[in-house]
C-alpha cells in the first residue's frame, strides 16, 4: 500500500473514530450511558474518550440523604431525578435505573428512626456507630440467627428498645447498612434542616 494510501486510511479511520466519540459523547449528555455501562470499566473508558476526568464521581457519588428504599423491592437506590410518572432511581446494587410510580412506597433512609429506652435515634446515627463498630467494614450477615443478630445490635446500640424493635427491624437494618458499605458511602449525615 502507498504512502498515500496509508495516509488517506489512516484519515478515514481518525473521522470514524471521531464520530463514534461524538456520538458516544452525546449519550453521555442525554444521559443514556447509565442504561448502557453499569461496568467500571466501561466508565473508565467513556471517560477516556469524552474527555471528562470527573465522570466516574457523576456516576458513583452518594449521599445518604439520596438513599431509597421501595417497598415490594429488594435493596437500595439512589435518587436520580423527577419523573412524569414518578421518580427515576438507581439500584445500589446492579446499578441499573428504573422508575418507581408516584404510587409506589418509597421511604427515604433519612427519615427512619428506630425505637430506644429513651427518645427515638435516626437510622444515620445507628449506622454511624455501626460504621465506627466495624472499622467502616460491612457488619454482621442479616442471614445470622435471631440470636446473633440481637446480641451484635446490642453491642452496637445498647439502649435499644427489646420489646418494639424486632428480629425483623434488625435483620433489614444490617442488610442495609452493608449494602451501603458496599456501595462505598462512608458517612451517614442528615440533610440540615430549614429553619
Amino acid at each position: 500500500m502507498s504512502h498515500c494510501a496509508v495516509t488517506a486510511s489512516m484519515q478515514h479511520a481518525r473521522r470514524a473514530n471521531n464520530h463514534i466519540i461524538s456520538r458516544i459523547c452525546a449519550s453521555r449528555n442525554s444521559m443514556q450511558i447509565s442504561h448502557r455501562s453499569s461496568n467500571l470499566l466501561e466508565l473508565k473508558y467513556f471517560r477516556y474518550i469524552c474527555g471528562e476526568e470527573n465522570l466516574e464521581t457523576q456516576f458513583t457519588t452518594m449521599e445518604f440523604k439520596d438513599i431509597l428504599a421501595i417497598s415490594g423491592q429488594p435493596g437500595l437506590y439512589k435518587y436520580v431525578a423527577q419523573s412524569t410518572r414518578g421518580i427515576i432511581v438507581e439500584s445500589l446494587g446492579d446499578g441499573k435505573r428504573v422508575c418507581a410510580s408516584a404510587t409506589a412506597r418509597v421511604s427515604a433512609l433519612a427519615e427512619i428512626s428506630m425505637f430506644t429506652e429513651g427518645e427515638d435515634i435516626a437510622l444515620a446515627d445507628v449506622f454511624t456507630r455501626m460504621y465506627a463498630h466495624t472499622g467502616g467494614k460491612e457488619g454482621l450477615s442479616p442471614k445470622s440467627t435471631p440470636e446473633q443478630m440481637k446480641a451484635y445490635f446490642a453491642e452496637v446500640l445498647p439502649e435499644y428498645d427489646r420489646e418494639r424493635v424486632h428480629v425483623s427491624d434488625i435483620k433489614k437494618a444490617l442488610s442495609w447498612f452493608n449494602i451501603l458499605v458496599g456501595a462505598g458511602l462512608t458517612e451517614f449525615t442528615l440533610p440540615e434542616e430549614e429553619e
